[in-house]
């Protein structure tokens, strides 16, 4: 007769992160609250290296031109494309550029919280057992409140409220955007996210090129 197989005892073990779907609804409230605080940002004007950076640009007038868009801030292309993509769809007033900044620091927001989430789910993946578990049902309300911390911490100001600011939002954008697809990469061998990590550290990376500068590409 064949030899029954012994049944695997059930522990409690969190889920091993990545396996876990994640509620995208403390996301959207962490980005819904950088938005709320930033919002007396949109009527603000133009100021400082804006009257260059988009008032005095020749290359925002013609948003087709694209190779005039890359070779007028070659250390700066995406950023550059940013601004004439604003000009396109809201004109020359401050009022569109402002809600793209703000826009932008929203995703920043919500892509930290992810972070945060999977990096306390890969740690108490590690501790196991009982205090893995507390952890583990800790962890969404531990990278929503470090998610609205920075959403609303007065040092990003000048970053989000201020329109040539925003490469360092963008640069933000890169570098989580990147760090997340790494582990995605790692945890589920997935070599498109790999080849899409490569992609956005290089935009980041790429800023050591001119120190000055927050990255040539945003």
């Amino acid at each position: 007769m064949p030899r029954e197989r012994p049944r695997r005892r059930s522990d409690n073990r969190p889920a091993p992160a990545g396996r876990r779907r994640p509620s995208p609804w403390p996301a959207l409230a962490a980005a819904a609250l950088a938005c709320v605080v930033y919002a007396n940002a949109v009527d603000n004007p133009f100021v400082y290296d804006d009257r260059d950076t988009v008032v005095a640009n020749p290359s925002l007038a013609d948003p087709s031109n694209v190779r005039f868009l890359l070779v007028y801030t070659p250390f700066r292309p995406v950023l550059n494309l940013s601004y004439a993509l604003d000009r396109f769809l809201w004109g020359s007033k401050p009022r569109g550029f402002h809600l793209t900044n703000i826009g932008l620091h929203a995703i920043l927001v919500a892509l930290l919280y992810f972070f945060l989430l999977q990096v306390l789910d890969d740690e108490a993946g590690r501790t196991g057992g009982a205090e893995g578990v507390e952890r583990a049902r800790a962890a969404p309300a531990a990278a929503f409140a470090g998610a609205s911390i920075f959403a609303v911490h007065p040092l990003l100001t000048e970053s989000v409220g201020y329109v040539s600011g925003r490469s360092e939002v963008l640069c933000g954008v890169w570098f989580v955007g990147c760090a997340l697809l790494v582990r995605a990469a790692i945890v589920g061998r997935a070599p498109v996210k790999g080849a899409l990590a490569a992609v956005c550290g290089g935009l980041w990376r790429s800023r050591r090129k001119r120190p000055r500068s927050p990255s040539p590409w945003c």
